[in-house]
């Protein structure tokens, strides 16, 4: 659970003002979005863990919702998808500019789009979808993920300089990615070849001289393992970057959605259903139990080839998370490039250019140490 959240109230959804006692129980989270003391607009402050008013300060702290994060079987969770609806408190723009979809709090009038910065966001024709069972809140604030960009960007030695100009200029946003995760036993029959290296003597141009070679058997076998909430990003933006930010431990970090937490955030919207995403989790499994079976086989032989596994799955259960991630977008020479932060751990997943001077002065002081080497030998010699 995210530091600073304290069980406040005794009912599950109430709202405590720091200090005063209860001021509203709001189970779809928009009185949460409104200072009791002056009315003005309330966000959820990273670096304090709570909802605080940009005007006034006012600091109001969540309970602990009384529900557990809990799994779905897949069954009910695609059947769910048709029928099921966010509380009132939030709805679904589209980005006329890139195409994203992101969930706002109801009484959002004026937004940018957090990917592209477009201002021309529409009300979109699409529900949320299935509700989150649970988030991971930002514990990464905008100035470490600022000060975590610069370092990236410092540490990339062939980006253009004018690149890292205009990305150190540009906006970062925080966003809520929308992520499937799937449990299920899963097991695999293999067939595959284990071979055994031998040596033998043999004559060359009349000298004797030893070889290998492999003798090779048939090896079949079966391998199993209990995946526990494997990670499929579900939106449509920067998915390539995201999937590779893969250190979310969402078996401990998560807690129960509440509509609230998105106060002064946006929520990306999935446009990955239930149904592709257990079918890119089967692959990645599948992966994982073609790797147990190769290695497997080479406990019992010096090497291994042709190994194919027929994966079953079995008790499949799914849910949907919301998972934080700030975004850094900017253009270069006509082309766009993102970077994305985990906004839990920090770690960096980025596209940049790279600067053809700097590739050719490298080249070109390679060739001129080689040319070098090569002068100095041959001098010695």
């Amino acid at each position: 659970m995210g530091k600073g959240l304290a069980a406040l109230a005794k009912r599950p959804g109430e709202w405590q003002e720091k200090g005063r006692g209860t001021i509203v129980q709001s189970a779809a989270g928009n009185a949460a979005r409104q200072c009791p003391n002056c009315g003005g607009a309330m966000e959820f402050n990273i670096a304090k863990q709570r909802i605080v008013c940009k005007n006034c300060n006012t600091e109001l702290e969540m309970e602990a919702p009384a529900r557990e994060v809990q799994e779905h079987a897949f069954s009910e969770t695609a059947a769910s998808a048709a029928q099921s609806q966010w509380d009132g408190a939030t709805r679904v723009l589209a980005c006329e500019a890139c195409g994203a979809e992101i969930t706002v709090a109801a009484d959002v009038t004026s937004v940018r789009c957090r990917f592209c910065g477009s201002p021309k966001m529409v009300q979109s024709g699409h529900s949320a979808g299935i509700v989150p069972e649970g988030l991971m809140l930002f514990q990464f604030g905008r100035q470490e993920a600022s000060a975590a960009l610069s370092k990236w960007l410092k540490s990339r030695f062939f980006a253009p300089s004018a690149m890292k100009t205009l990305a150190q200029a540009g906006a970062l946003s925080a966003v809520y990615s929308p992520f499937w995760t799937f449990d299920a036993q899963a097991q695999g029959d293999y067939i595959g070849e284990g071979g055994t290296t031998h040596t033998r003597a043999v004559t060359r141009n009349g000298k004797q001289e030893t070889e290998s070679y492999t003798v090779w058997s048939t090896v079949f076998g079966r391998v199993s393992k209990f995946f526990n909430d494997v990670l499929i990003y579900a939106g449509g933006s920067q998915g390539k970057l995201l999937s590779r930010l893969k250190d979310f431990d969402t078996v401990r970090g998560l807690i129960p959605f509440e509509s609230a937490y998105l106060s002064g955030f946006q929520a990306e919207t999935y446009t990955l259903s239930p149904e592709e995403a257990l079918e890119r989790a089967k692959e990645a499994m599948s992966s994982e139990l073609e790797r147990m079976a190769r290695d497997e086989i080479r406990r019992s032989y010096d090497s291994e080839r042709g190994t194919r596994v027929n994966a079953s799955f079995f008790n499949v259960m799914c849910k949907h998370v919301l998972l934080p991630v700030w975004f850094s977008g900017f253009s270069y020479g006509g082309k766009a490039f993102g970077v994305v932060i985990n906004g839990v751990t920090g770690k960096i997943a980025g596209a940049y250019p790279k600067s053809a001077g700097k590739i050719a002065a490298v080249v070109a002081a390679g060739l001129l140490l080689l040319a070098a080497i090569v002068w100095i030998v041959y001098a010695n010699s």
